[in-house]
């Protein structure tokens, strides 16, 4: 009897002698292993989202020729110059240094990525963590050498912005534009090539700047024949009929924005003149007034005028127009 009681209080104390006791036995609770961690805010999981952010990440570099001096030098964060400003004046041999190595890191992030193994999803080997790793400092490297380049030379897109700013297109909006056909720029450039980059991206930047303008022209342009406001006669040849007319083109108008929120009732006024004895504004202007960012501003804006466009009045206009 002594025996037998000995025998349970073991089984009590070291529970998988008791789950192989009972799993035999009919009625038997079978333990389980407790579950594996899952879930996005796991240390696993958080590796995963880190590999699907670097999977994510489009990679544009060109091959240039001193990458095999710059693969024993292994240029990480390190080693990068952080001086780099708007007043930096980069000499050619320097200017071409940094774009090499900004290929550079992008190329053995790109090269180190597709040895990521694919059965990644399902478990995760500390070898993988380490590529992962990896990966991340290239990466870090070429944002740091991309944003110091974008500020050395962004005096070069603010001395392209004369000829096109104006009432209509303030100088904040403006530079916005540039400095997006800057980037692109950046990123794109052969060092090479044996050419600077003030003269890869002076005509690059010109170009985004003339489109921007010439986009803007074009939604004021249908915004107003979509109110019949282009076809107003002059004052010396206007007649009842064209008053009429013109009273209600107007009236047309008003109605149609009286179908948008406020927000972009307010916005449309604003950028186009549409409210007497008001000139038009910037976007800068109206990004103030409403508290939100330029870009913002383009969004709503771009939103309202599509939402013209659909109406049927704004379509009847249009071709009775054409």
């Amino acid at each position: 009897m002594s025996a037998l009681l000995a025998s349970r209080r073991d089984r009590r104390s070291h529970p998988a002698a008791e789950r192989q006791h009972q799993g035999g036995q009919p009625g038997g609770v079978e333990l389980h292993d407790p579950p594996r961690e899952s879930g996005e805010h796991t240390p696993r999981g958080l590796v995963r989202r880190r590999i699907r952010t670097i999977l994510a990440q489009p990679l544009t570099y060109h091959v240039c020729r001193d990458f095999k001096r710059l693969h024993s030098q292994r240029p990480l964060i390190a080693d990068f110059d952080r001086s780099l400003s708007e007043r930096t004046m980069l000499p050619a041999e320097r200017e071409n240094e940094l774009f090499v190595r900004l290929n550079y890191c992008k190329f053995r992030a790109d090269i180190l990525r597709r040895q990521l193994p694919a059965d990644w999803e399902a478990r995760l080997l500390p070898e993988t963590v380490a590529l992962v790793a990896e990966i991340e400092n290239y990466l870090a490297a070429a944002s740091l050498l991309r944003d110091g380049l974008l500020r050395a030379f962004l005096k070069l897109a603010i001395s392209l912005l004369g000829p096109f700013v104006g009432r209509q297109h303030g100088f904040e909006e403006l530079l916005s534009e540039a400095a997006m056909a800057l980037l692109r720029s950046v990123e794109m450039f052969d060092p090479d090539r044996g050419f600077r980059f003030s003269t890869y991206a002076t005509p690059a930047v010109r170009r985004r700047l003339e489109r921007y303008v010439t986009a803007e022209h074009k939604n004021r342009h249908t915004m107003l024949r979509s109110a019949h406001l282009d076809t107003m006669p002059t004052a010396a040849r206007s007649t009842r009929s064209d008053d009429v007319r013109r009273a209600e083109a107007v009236a047309g108008l008003a109605a149609m924005l009286s179908r948008l929120d406020d927000r972009e009732q307010m916005i449309l006024k604003a950028r186009f003149g549409l409210e007497p004895g008001r000139e038009t504004q910037s976007l800068q202007e109206v990004a103030v007034q409403l508290g939100v960012c330029r870009e913002r501003v383009r969004q709503l804006e771009a939103r309202a005028l599509e939402k013209l466009r659909q109406m049927p009045e704004a379509q009847l206009a249009t071709a009775s127009i054409d």
